[in-house]
């Protein structure tokens, strides 16, 4: 049996959609630091986000290695960065339900959350754990565009972390959406014809590099625009 038809292992203890739960004890002082940060910053009416990125660390390296590549956005669009290192889809609901949307109307929100409950969680529970979510960013935020990701491919292609990956984003095309939901994959635009990931765009074949999000920003770009051209209208 090769290793792409070996069966997929999971661990049946969590079903995502009903586990609202910060992150655990060793992550918890920086994470609780960031979290109140978050909140500090919704308190300003005078300069509210049009933007807001969400998820785990591949959102919060915009920061680092994405840095430079998003500047020139963040002159014209106030950009809000809500990416948590180590986040999986519950910590991010407890976060959601905790604040982090509280009085701010962006006109979009990018979302990419889930390759932590890879493999804990089987593709099921992780696209209805996403669906769940984002109905509740919905309720929290009832006028905002969301570009909800499909998870980035991640691992070696015929590893147990990439073959949950894919089979959890082709589940998204199932999910519940409607005009304010678009479903988005960058899949095709970070593997090559022999679906292998370069490491010059995902250096640890997970989190992106420079160029890596480079590409990812020539997919925002649309939608960024779009919001600027609107703002203040």
């Amino acid at each position: 049996m090769s290793n792409s038809q070996k069966p997929i292992p999971v661990n049946r203890h969590s079903q995502v959609q009903h586990l609202t739960v910060p992150q655990d004890k060793r992550n918890s002082p920086r994470w609780a630091k960031r979290h109140q940060a978050i909140l500090s910053r919704n308190k300003d009416s005078l300069n509210p986000p049009d933007v807001i990125l969400i998820g785990d660390s591949i959102v919060q390296q915009w920061e680092q290695a994405g840095s430079s590549v998003l500047r020139d956005w963040q002159q014209k669009l106030v950009i809000q960065n809500l990416g948590f290192a180590g986040d999986k889809i519950q910590h991010l609901l407890w976060r959601v339900e905790h604040g982090q949307l509280d009085n701010i109307n962006p006109a979009l929100l990018v979302l990419n959350i889930g390759t932590n409950n890879v493999p804990d969680n089987t593709p099921q529970e992780i696209a209805l754990g996403v669906n769940h979510l984002v109905r509740t960013i919905q309720l929290k935020l009832p006028d905002t565009q969301i570009l909800l990701y499909r998870l980035f491919p991640r691992g070696e292609k015929h590893s147990i972390e990439r073959q949950l990956s894919t089979q959890a984003s082709a589940l998204y095309s199932t999910l519940d959406k409607n005009s304010f939901i678009h479903d988005l994959d960058i899949h095709d635009n970070v593997v090559d014809n022999q679906d292998d990931i370069s490491v010059e765009i995902m250096h640890d074949k997970l989190h992106l590099t420079r160029k890596g999000y480079e590409i990812w920003l020539k997919q925002l770009q649309p939608y960024f625009e779009h919001v600027f051209k609107h703002k203040d209208k």
